[in-house]
């Protein structure tokens, strides 16, 4: 028959069974959502590559291009405000 030490032996054993059971179970899910956001940051990556190649660079471009013309296009502009002044 059992004696009240076996019970508490078997009861600490389910015990530990059961959160054994209960703690693999949380790892997993862990896990998962580990890889989860390592794809989501792995696409977040690619994104803001993809919106600098379409969107910054021509920007880039664009603002080399005004730096070269600038200066010039002032030039242009007070000329043409001188002559209507005199």
């Amino acid at each position: 028959m059992f004696t009240t030490l076996d019970f508490l032996y078997l009861a600490l054993g389910v015990c530990a069974l059961i959160l054994v059971l209960f703690l693999s179970v949380a790892l997993i899910q862990v896990v998962l959502v580990i890889r989860d956001v390592r794809k989501i940051t792995n696409t977040a990556g690619s994104l803001t590559e993809h919106f600098h190649n379409i969107v910054l660079t021509p920007l880039n471009y664009l603002g080399s291009i005004t730096e070269i013309v600038g200066p010039h296009l002032e030039n242009f502009i007070e000329s043409r405000l001188n002559k209507k002044k005199k």
